[in-house]
């Protein structure tokens, strides 16, 4: 199955958005999991076990054998935090990945 970026994902019920990314585990060297984008930014992107996916008989679309709400169900890629000026950002143990983005408000 081609993954490109952007491709359609659909459900056994509906269209839940499109192909954002992949998760690849470094040692296994394998494919772990699609990170799915709901269309138009609308809610968070989800990590998706690669083994829900198949092939599409379109050949332009990534099928997976679960509903939308099952995805909807599936770990948030992003996580966001309100904070104050003084309390810093914990770090997850379960995240490569430190703060990529910082947004200052007024206070």
């Amino acid at each position: 199955m081609l993954l490109e970026l952007g491709r359609r994902v659909r459900c056994t019920d509906q269209t839940v958005g499109e192909l954002a990314d992949v998760v690849v585990d470094p040692v296994q060297r394998r494919l772990t999991h699609l990170v799915v984008k709901p269309h138009y930014g609308q809610g968070q992107a989800r990590l998706v076990p690669i083994e829900l996916a198949e092939p599409a008989d379109d050949g332009r679309t990534i099928s997976l054998r679960c509903r939308a709400a099952e995805v909807r169900d599936q770990p948030a890629v992003e996580e966001l935090a309100y904070l104050r000026i003084d309390q810093a950002a914990v770090s997850h143990p379960d995240w490569d990945v430190g703060v990529p983005r910082v947004l200052a408000l007024p206070y």
